[in-house]
């Protein structure tokens, strides 16, 4: 009789219920990401990379900050190439900027290319709700080319400011919290950049020179146009013989550098062995 009861006993199996971890929410303009709130931009970059290169994109917060997160390229193979470990520190802040430093974990390839073109030209949704209109039409307070404050006494014609090449990241900053445009003038007519408006106080810009290995070093002007409300005509698939309404920032003349030739170096595939 005891034996037949400790052998019941014994077959008892006791479950302990672990909770599910907390809901993460994110805010407009935000996607959920391995727990990370990522900005609607960055977060389009990285699961196109993931479908393009059949991998995986890991995200880890780091130390260095609130909106520093570490990104990590890794996966079973495809069709993208690596170029170093596939590591990087990005500033979640800055979704444009952190969207080019993760391109340049990855060697030159048309797949990448078109990631890294339809996140940069994602425009503001329909949906968002506008910023409010402000008594004062917003200006440029700052437009930075990389590393150079571009201003027109800066760069005249007569002195253009050199080393514009296709991809680099304009930072516009407004003055307060409106829209604004960005166009470059070749050929007397003006391209708006990345096809879109900037919605809020700032952001990055991709600048695409049209032009070709055949012209010598061409000088194109940067305007920028801000304005309290919605600025329509911002299709960069056709040239505009006139910028739209608005306050006017420019011109800021820019000498165009030949692309830069692919540097040399280990390609690891992505998700290959390392």
């Amino acid at each position: 009789m005891l034996a037949s009861c400790l052998t019941g006993f014994a077959a008892v199996v006791v479950t302990t219920l672990v909770p599910p971890p907390p809901l993460v929410v994110c805010r407009a303009g935000y996607q959920e990401m391995e727990r990370t709130c990522v900005p609607d931009r960055m977060a389009v970059y990285l699961r196109c990379l993931e479908g393009a290169g059949g991998g995986v994109v890991h995200l880890q917060r780091s130390a260095a900050g609130a909106d520093r997160v570490r990104v990590d390229l890794s996966g079973a193979g495809g069709g993208l190439a690596l170029r170093g470990d596939g590591k990087a520190t990005v500033n979640l802040a800055r979704p444009g900027e952190a969207i080019k430093r993760v391109s340049q974990l990855l060697a030159q390839s048309r797949a990448g290319e078109q990631c890294l073109g339809t996140a940069l030209a994602r425009a503001v949704p329909a949906g968002d709700p506008a910023p409010p209109a402000p008594r004062d039409p917003p200006r440029v307070k700052t437009a930075r080319l990389e590393t150079v404050d571009l201003t027109a006494d800066r760069c005249p014609l007569s002195d253009p400011c050199v080393g514009l090449k296709r991809g680099d990241l304009l930072h516009v900053a407004l003055t307060q919290s409106g829209y604004a445009t960005v166009y470059l003038q070749e050929h007397g007519v003006f391209f708006n950049q990345g096809g879109r408006v900037i919605s809020g106080e700032q952001d990055d810009v991709a600048l695409s020179p049209n032009t070709t290995r055949g012209d010598a070093r061409p000088v194109v002007a940067l305007y920028i146009v801000t304005s309290g409300t919605r600025i329509t005509g911002t299709q960069n698939a056709s040239s505009l013989e006139s910028l739209p309404r608005g306050e006017r920032y420019g011109p800021i003349y820019l000498r165009v550098d030949e692309p830069p030739a692919e540097p040399a170096g280990r390609l690891v595939a992505l998700g290959a062995e390392r």
